[in-house]
């Protein structure tokens, strides 16, 4: 496969941007584990929120290199994984305040590389290099499957719910015409 399209490269910097933004409040969330229940809700939805706008772009980059996110899903892992975050939600209902683990912010380095992957194809592409489309489908699933692993088992949230959460701040911003624009609260 081969693209040169801006849409393509302007969605991999977004995918960047995201992930760097979803790093960063899984930080906020660690420095704040003594916070107040209603405080480490909020922490919770805001890294909710940064992982939702990653597969935003990741699934326009997709789109623009001619997968569709479908391709990638693995419906299996999906079933498996809301079975998980169901069995744990009781335990993960302050999901950043364990200490004795391996922090979030430390975990998100496997999801940070598998999206370097991402990333560095994309950058083949946009050099006009020739990947297969069975080796960018693979690099794209491992990717979504890193990020879908951890959301559940840090976070406690299905990666369905993710979306869902995402779809539903994108059309209401559509409504109110904030589509467009900067900032999270929009």
């Amino acid at each position: 496969m081969q693209t040169q399209t801006f849409n393509a490269s302007f969605h991999a910097v977004g995918v960047g941007e995201e992930l760097a933004e979803l790093q960063e409040a899984l930080i906020k969330s660690e420095e704040n584990r003594d916070a107040t229940d209603e405080a480490c809700r909020q922490h919770q939805q805001d890294i909710v929120a940064e992982a939702g706008d990653v597969c935003w772009y990741f699934s326009q980059m997709l789109a623009e290199n001619g997968v569709d996110m479908g391709e990638i899903v693995d419906t299996k892992l999906a079933k498996k994984e809301a079975d998980v975050a169901a069995a744990t939600m009781s335990e993960v209902a302050r999901p950043l305040k364990r200490s004795k683990a391996e922090s979030a912010s430390e975990a998100f380095r496997h999801v940070h590389m598998a999206f370097g992957s991402v990333l560095g194809k994309q950058k083949r592409l946009i050099l006009g290099k020739h990947i297969s489309r069975e080796e960018l489908v693979t690099v794209y699933r491992e990717a979504f499957a890193t990020l879908s692993s951890f959301i559940v088992r840090k976070i406690g949230v299905p990666m369905a719910d993710v979306l869902k959460y995402n779809n539903r701040k994108l059309v209401d911003r559509l409504k109110r015409g904030v589509i467009i624009g900067d900032g999270d609260h929009r």
